[in-house]
């Protein structure tokens, strides 16, 4: 089990732990923080979703285990909202 720090738009830092990286991908992350209202649930009809974002700061796009994605133990991860399409 790993501990992260989810880093919000405005700078707001939020430890988690007991993420398993090796099973939990990036959507089942957001949905989660989500359905906890640490995010607000995005209005589709403003077309956009949550994207963690990688070293470079470039949105993640396709789904996959935060462990394949390159997340560490002791990782901040970046997540903004970014327009659909």
């Amino acid at each position: 089990m790993a501990e992260l720090t989810i880093i919000l738009r405005f700078g707001e830092r939020i430890p988690i732990s007991e993420i398993d990286l090796n099973s939990v991908t990036n959507a089942q992350l957001i949905e989660a923080l989500i359905q906890v209202e640490i995010l607000e649930k995005p209005d589709i009809s403003q077309y956009s979703w949550y994207h963690l974002l990688d070293k470079d700061e470039n949105p993640i796009c396709e789904v996959d285990t935060l462990s394949n994605l390159g997340f560490k133990d002791g990782d901040n991860i970046l997540i903004l909202k970014k327009p659909i399409g």
